[in-house]
């Protein structure tokens, strides 16, 4: 649900001539292994972040996703309740 509602909201913004940019929160949001309740490494995501995220904020505007991230061998995981916001957090 995350991915594609914010795939489907940067083509809307497209449509309406708004430069944008989708950015999968994944490539920054490295977590533990723990499916679910997944907890971020706060580090490297201030590291991802200003190394592949800002670059890009400078340049459109960008959405990404919240509650979803990735652990050290690239699976996805889930914060759990709360992720969403926690993410819009520790991104903002």
């Amino acid at each position: 649900g995350e991915l594609m509602s914010s795939l489907l909201f940067v083509e809307i913004l497209r449509e309406r001539q708004v430069n944008a940019e989708w950015f999968d929160v994944r490539k920054v949001m490295r977590t533990d292994d723990h499916f679910g309740r997944a907890v971020p490494d706060v580090q490297v995501l201030a590291e991802q972040a200003t190394a592949q995220l800002q670059p890009r904020i400078e340049q459109a505007l960008v959405i990404t996703q919240g509650f979803i991230g990735s652990e050290s061998e690239g699976r996805t995981t889930t914060l759990g309740r709360g992720g969403s916001d926690y993410t819009a957090a520790l991104l903002g």
